[in-house]
C-alpha cells in the first residue's frame, strides 16, 4: 500500500509540474484573492456606513443636546419675566384698589 501512495504521490506531482496545472493553479489562487478582496472591499464599506450613521447620530445628539439647553435658558428667562410680571400686575392691582377707595372717600 506504501508503494501505492508513493505512486499517487509522484503522478501527482508530475501533474502539478505540467504547465496546465501551473496555470489552473494560477487562476484559481487569483481567483481566491479577488474573491477576498472583494469580501474586505464590501466589509469596509459597509464599516464605513456604521461609521457614518454612528458620526451622524452623534452629531444629532449634539444638536439636539444644544437645543434642549437653549430651551432650558429660554423657559428659565420667561419664568422670570412671569413672575416679575405677576409682581407687577399685583403692585398694579393695590394701586387700583387704592386709586378706587380715594375715589369713593372723595364722592362722600
Amino acid at each position: 500500500m506504501r508503494r501505492w501512495e508513493n505512486d499517487m504521490a509522484a503522478d501527482v506531482q508530475r501533474f502539478m509540474d505540467t504547465p496546465l496545472a501551473k496555470l489552473t493553479l494560477g487562476i484559481a489562487q487569483a481567483a481566491g484573492a479577488a474573491l477576498l478582496i472583494g469580501l474586505a472591499s464590501s466589509i469596509t464599506t459597509k464599516l464605513d456606513n456604521i461609521q457614518n450613521t454612528v458620526n451622524q447620530g452623534t452629531q444629532n445628539m449634539a444638536l439636539v443636546q444644544r437645543d434642549v439647553r437653549l430651551l432650558e435658558t429660554t423657559t428659565t428667562e420667561l419664568r422670570t419675566e412671569q413672575a416679575q410680571g405677576e409682581k407687577r400686575t399685583a403692585r398694579l392691582e393695590f394701586k387700583v384698589e387704592q386709586l378706587e377707595k380715594e375715589r369713593a372717600n372723595d364722592r362722600k
